[in-house]
């Protein structure tokens, strides 16, 4: 098994002392107790030592193997060959957005003579840092309960982001630049305003470069539905109609058919690789051999692996967390009475519904439940959201009112039990 050199040890102990550090900045007092903190904090400092560990748990544990971590970190080092000697215009003409450009960050960190250790930690780490900012935003308009850990801890550490982002995969960047896309729609109060401006920028940046399909329409969810509050309807229905044009473009462009015969034409290397996984049962079979446009995309969201696809310890992971969540959302919004429509109103709950039909567009189009899964991160942020806010409020109605019951018990008791 390959060992971490003195490069990768740096990185981690830099990100050793960062953790901390980044908690304080996105988990503050009086915001959220000090218990919270310590507990997100050792949460985060818990991640960064499973960096190490996670290809041997994701291999013989839930039979996930690094295949295509494997494959990024091919290409990253023979780019890494062509900088060892120099050859820069070879490396500047590599760069596409997509996988070229991963493949040429990722040759940049080798470069500083980290190896994949390197990049799975810096992956951690961002993706840590991704789950801060949505806490720190869901914050911003209801504060979690100061007795009740599990929620807070649930945003921050959600398992599918934990394992698909604690890999040389693209997933932790972009969940990292989704929430700071996504954070635009959450209120934000003083100097933060620059800073969250500054972030969101370079989260655009990112998650276009790697992947513009899923961008695009985070970036037209969230423009659409802050451009509509400010009463500007021709200019956010111009910007919704970009959700579906560019989703029906895309499915003609992909000429999605999952048969055996075509698989989305992934390619030689990519069908090898489906095979190596086949005893995991992890290929979708959809109705009819093709899926239906949006619709296979909201069952893989929502419901996919079904209890009767479980063939692995991956696939019965996932399913468990996909199942919870959609139980949770739905119980939160059918026992939150009275407030639905006040929590409907908010502008990130417009975004996350918004940017929900986008990626189920695109959840549509694969061939099996590992890339779904995988692929479902980009959609993490806006679930969590859908879950927490619900939530969130019913706590927060139901402390008032005990709140003001004590007050008008205390205020309707004798002076002398005062």
């Amino acid at each position: 098994m390959l060992e971490p050199n003195v490069v990768d040890i740096l990185y981690f102990l830099l990100f050793l002392v960062l953790v901390p550090t980044l908690t304080a900045m996105y988990i503050p007092l009086p915001l959220f107790s000090q218990k919270q903190r310590l507990w997100v904090m050792l949460g985060g400092l818990t991640w960064m030592g499973y960096v190490y560990v996670s290809e041997y748990v994701s291999t013989y544990y839930l039979g996930v193997p690094w295949l295509d971590a494997n494959y990024h970190l091919h290409w990253a080092r023979e780019l890494l060959q062509q900088l060892q000697v120099g050859n820069w215009r070879f490396f500047v003409s590599y760069f596409k957005p997509g996988n070229s450009a991963y493949h040429c960050y990722s040759a940049l960190v080798l470069y500083t003579g980290g190896s994949v250790f390197s990049l799975v930690a810096i992956n951690a780490f961002i993706a840590f840092w991704g789950g801060l900012i949505l806490a720190t935003c869901v914050a911003s308009i209801v504060p979690f309960p100061r007795r009740k850990l599990l929620l807070l801890l649930f945003i921050v550490f959600c398992p599918s982001v934990i394992f698909w982002c604690t890999v040389n995969l693209k997933e932790a960047m972009m969940f990292w630049s989704i929430c700071n896309v996504f954070s635009i729609g959450f209120p934000v109060k003083g100097g933060s305003y620059v800073a969250r401006s500054i972030l969101a920028g370079l989260g655009l940046a990112v998650g276009s470069l790697l992947r513009p399909h899923v961008m695009v329409g985070w970036l037209a969810a969230a423009l659409a539905i802050l451009v509509l509050r400010r009463g500007k309807k021709f200019a956010a229905v111009i910007l919704l109609m970009i959700l579906p044009v560019v989703g029906y473009g895309l499915k003609n462009l992909m000429k999605a058919d999952f048969t055996q015969d075509t698989a989305l034409a992934l390619g030689e290397t990519q069908l090898k690789n489906l095979s190596v996984i086949a005893h995991q049962g992890s290929r979708i079979q959809y109705t009819g051999g093709k899926p239906i446009f949006f619709i296979s995309g909201f069952l893989s969201a929502f419901f996919r692996p079904f209890p009767w696809e479980i063939r692995s310890a991956s696939t019965l992971a996932g399913s468990m967390e996909t199942w919870s969540m959609t139980i949770l959302i739905i119980y939160g919004w059918m026992s939150v009475g009275s407030a639905r429509r006040t929590i409907l109103k908010l502008p990130c709950v417009q975004i996350a519904v918004l940017a929900c039909i986008w990626m189920c567009i695109l959840l549509s189009y694969f061939p099996n439940e590992g890339l779904m899964l995988r692929q479902r991160v980009q959609m993490i942020p806006a679930l969590l959201v859908l879950v927490a806010l619900p939530i969130l409020v019913k706590n927060y109605v139901a402390e008032r009112n005990r709140a003001v019951r004590r007050q008008a018990a205390s205020a309707s008791a004798p002076a002398y039990a005062r």
